[in-house]
């Protein structure tokens, strides 16, 4: 079962993208985004991986650490099928439409970021603050 999770694992960070970084922010192409529709990143700070992920739902943008507060010892993150979001850890399954008000349990930790003109913009420190969950 640890070599599965450990798969499990590895697989699951290949799907995420180098997140785009000016040096000071990650700037995403909002128009890129779709509707309900996640994008997972990874951002590199020196030797730490910090993965999440940026969601466009009701034409606002959101963005969460790909962990919760309850399973983020394991380092597993989520998967996306169908509209639904699914804690590869505990199995948890929540619509993509109904985690900005998500607390506590096994919703994604909230990641802090603006909509300037058409870019997606997270402070470096915001991001680095995440590191504790991976």
């Amino acid at each position: 079962m640890g070599i599965a999770i450990f798969l499990s694992h590895c697989s699951q960070e290949h799907n995420h993208q180098k997140a785009p970084f000016d040096g000071e922010k990650v700037q995403i192409d909002a128009t890129l985004l779709k509707e309900g529709i996640p994008v997972f990143y990874v951002f590199q700070n020196r030797d730490d991986r910090i993965p999440f992920f940026v969601l466009k739902v009701n034409n606002e943008i959101h963005s969460y650490f790909d962990a919760c507060q309850e399973c983020y010892k394991n380092k597993l993150g989520y998967r996306y099928e169908n509209g639904m979001l699914i804690c590869n850890a505990c199995s948890e399954v929540y619509s993509i439409f109904n985690l900005k008000d998500g607390r506590g349990g096994c919703y994604p930790i909230g990641l802090k970021g603006t909509l300037n003109g058409g870019l997606y913009e997270i402070d470096k420190e915001s991001v680095i603050e995440g590191k504790k969950y991976f």
